[in-house]
């Protein structure tokens, strides 16, 4: 697996990258603090590589290493690393 690193990219916009690509997304209004939207972000993140396996190989279980839980903690630089616990 790889870990997901999140950055803020601009105003109400998070960066989050991995070695696989990167993707920039605009926040949702109804989250409530810093940690809940970067880990949102990096959702999204795994989400879109997921759904790019499932298309590629034509499986349900296709990405689903994507989907697994992960935890995540705030760098000394301010930005979020994620990284998956399965």
């Amino acid at each position: 697996m790889q870990a997901i690193e999140t950055k803020w990219a601009g105003p109400g916009k998070i960066r989050a990258t991995a070695a696989r690509g990167a993707a920039t997304y605009e926040v949702p209004d109804n989250l409530s603090d810093d940690q809940e939207r970067h880990a949102w972000a990096a959702r999204e993140l795994s989400n879109k590589f997921a759904a790019l396996d499932r298309k590629q190989y034509g499986t349900d279980s296709a990405g689903a290493n994507w989907a697994q839980p992960f935890v995540s903690g705030c760098l000394p630089s301010g930005n979020y690393a994620h990284v998956f616990t399965r």
